[in-house]
């Protein structure tokens, strides 16, 4: 069956996502939302995949080398 097997792939990227939010830290993350609320309607989408991006940028920015390679590691299961 198609079906269950297209669900099953959405319910896995649900989790995966799940997963790497988890690891963002809280402050980034209110800060994104906080954002996210104050974007103007009309453009809320754009705004919205802007302040996302920023939300991975600021976090990325924010590692040291060891904890990158440590994120790497973990998420890629090496």
């Amino acid at each position: 069956p198609l079906y269950s097997s297209a669900a099953s792939d959405v319910y896995k990227r649900q989790a995966y996502l799940q997963m790497l939010v988890r690891r963002l830290p809280s402050q980034l993350i209110k800060a994104y939302r906080q954002a996210v609320r104050e974007c103007d309607e009309a453009d809320r989408a754009a705004w919205e995949f802007y302040h996302r991006c920023r939300l991975v940028q600021d976090f990325i920015s924010g590692m040291t080398d060891q904890h990158a390679h440590d994120e790497y590691r973990t998420l890629f299961a090496l």
